[in-house]
């Protein structure tokens, strides 16, 4: 074998121990996909529902068509975190969201804290406050669009109103006109120092709430590993 042709195999064998390499990297890594570090996503669900407030009138209702009322949408976010080790501080960060067509306030709040915070005016980080459940720690977050309508009236020859989220499809709402996405980073420091970071994503309510009233939707929590910073 002359040179040129053995310099032209021992190139084809390295690339192709290059590309076997990279296949077996890629095939390898595990990184954002297996849960990191002391603390794992025991159970997530999110509960969507609407309010409907009546406003108070002095003029004669004779039909239910006389009535007006103000809309508002709810999501609330449930979080329990298994812990091997106490965490010293909780906290959200790296916001991102998409807005709904039919858009009130927009606001996201702790269900324990008298602090909200409009969606689209968010701090660099919210701390959490830490609440214990059954050895666990218990997260729940709301994300509300208040009033995202105001002055409705109830459709005409209406015999009944729901106090749900069916009384959005009567007024021919779609869940798409409804529909949010929202994500931010989870952030957990434990005793040590050590710092865990879990990415959540969520896109919400569900045609449930249109539908049946309500949307309850238990996240594959599979999709919520957390990483070691």
């Amino acid at each position: 074998m002359n040179k040129n042709k053995k310099i032209s195999v021992l190139f084809l064998v390295i690339i192709s121990i290059i590309i076997t390499v990279c296949i077996a990297m890629f095939l390898l890594d595990t990184t954002g996909k297996i849960n990191q570090g002391n603390f794992r996503i025991n159970d997530m669900i999110i509960n969507s529902y609407a309010k409907v407030n009546e406003q108070e009138s002095d003029q004669e209702q004779i039909q239910l068509s006389d009535l007006v009322f103000d809309l508002s949408q709810n999501n609330k976010i449930s979080i329990l975190v298994a812990k091997n080790l106490e965490a010293q501080r909780i906290y959200l960060d790296n916001f991102s969201y998409d807005f709904p067509e039919k858009m009130g306030q927009v606001i996201l709040y702790q269900t324990d804290s008298n602090t909200s915070y409009p969606l689209n005016d968010l701090p660099e980080e919210i701390e959490l406050n830490k609440i214990e459940q059954d050895e666990q720690y218990f997260i729940e977050l709301n994300i509300d669009n208040v009033d995202f309508m105001t002055d409705v009236n109830a459709p005409e020859n209406m015999q009944k109103i729901t106090f749900d989220g069916t009384f959005l499809k009567d007024l021919n709402i779609k869940s798409s006109e409804l529909n949010m996405k929202f994500s931010c980073d989870l952030n957990i420091i434990d005793v040590t120092g050590k710092h865990s970071k879990c990415k959540l994503k969520f896109n919400f309510p569900t045609d449930d709430l249109l539908n049946n009233g309500v949307s309850i939707l238990r996240q594959d929590i599979s999709k919520f590993p957390f990483i070691l910073k």
